[in-house]
């Protein structure tokens, strides 16, 4: 009699049991590839900000100060200003991997926006 109760116990339990454990384990694995989707986002924007970093800290030491220097109030124009964003956009781009784009793509959403307003931040912080 018991034995039955049991196994009729059993029969209606086991079955939500691995449901549940079923569940639990699918959760914990969207938990992990969120993590890891979170990590190679925050990796992939390190690389490009250290990208960005070199390409405008090599343009100023080279193409800006020569430009400056070879202007009568030694100062850039808004269209050189604007040229030289470009270049070091097009820079930018060539030496960024496919894998680090879609990452950091992933992370910011708009990555070309992104680039631009970090160029814009290094000129700044060159600046001071």
């Amino acid at each position: 009699m018991i034995e039955s109760i049991l196994a009729a116990l059993a029969a209606q339990i086991l079955p939500a049991v691995g449901l549940a454990l079923v569940g639990l384990v699918t959760w914990g694995i969207s938990l992990l590839k969120a993590k890891i989707n979170s990590d190679l986002g925050k990796n992939a924007l390190d690389q490009l900000n250290q990208i960005i970093a070199a390409v405008v800290g090599q343009l100023t030491q080279t193409v800006v100060e020569q430009t400056k220097a070879s202007a009568p109030n030694g100062k850039l124009t808004d269209k050189e200003k604007r040229d030289l964003k470009n270049i070091a956009i097009l820079q930018i781009n060539a030496l960024l991997t496919e894998g680090v784009t879609k990452a950091a793509s992933v992370a910011v959403g708009d990555l070309q926006g992104y680039i631009s307003k970090k160029i814009e931040e290094q000129v700044l912080a060159q600046k001071k």
